[in-house]
C-alpha cells in the first residue's frame, strides 16, 4: 500500500510543478507582448499622419 500512496504523491507534486511552471509562462508571455501589440497598434494608427501633415502644411504654404 505504500507504494501508490507514493505514487499519488509524487503525481500531485508533478501536476502542481507543471502547473506553476505554465502560469508563470503565461505571465510572462503577456507581460512581453502586450506592450508590443500596443506600440504596435499606436505606430499603425500614426502611420498615416506623417504624409498628412506634410500634405497640410505643404497646402498652407501656397
Amino acid at each position: 500500500m505504500a507504494p501508490s500512496c507514493v505514487r499519488m504523491l509524487d503525481v500531485h507534486a508533478i501536476l502542481l510543478l507543471t502547473l506553476v511552471c505554465t502560469i508563470a509562462a503565461g505571465v510572462l508571455m503577456v507581460a512581453v507582448t502586450f506592450p508590443a501589440a500596443r506600440y504596435l497598434a499606436s505606430a499603425g494608427l500614426l502611420l498615416p499622419a506623417l504624409p498628412i501633415y506634410l500634405a497640410r502644411s505643404f497646402a498652407l504654404k501656397r
